[in-house]
């Protein structure tokens, strides 16, 4: 249970996302968003373990701020690349995902 809380706002973009295409989202823009806020919370789960068990405290402190930034990074240029390649809505979808996304992990958090 305690898994399903800690990951709830990634639950909740998959949960949403038939209720989002039945409405008209592009399909396209919600798969890419959803697909970019799991694996970085996944890969940010990953490395904050891993920087927990270790002992230098300024290796942990410098893995978790670089995780940290290149993570939003992926994301913002995710977004971008779907925003060019696809459509600009496709665009504007996977950032209203991982927008109503770290909106829920910012509040649990």
């Amino acid at each position: 249970m305690e898994t399903v809380v800690r990951y709830v706002d990634v639950v909740l973009v998959l949960m949403i996302a038939p209720i989002a295409l039945i409405m008209g989202a592009p399909a396209l823009g919600y798969a890419v968003g959803a697909v970019a806020w799991t694996v970085q919370r996944v890969a940010g789960a990953a490395i904050e373990r891993r920087a927990l068990a270790s002992e230098d405290p300024k290796w942990a402190i410098g893995v978790t701020l670089f995780s940290s930034l290149g993570r939003v990074w992926l994301l913002a240029l995710t977004i971008l690349a779907v925003g060019l390649l696809g459509e600009k809505k496709d665009g504007l979808t996977a950032a209203l995902v991982v927008f109503a996304a770290f909106t829920v992990y910012f509040g649990i958090s």
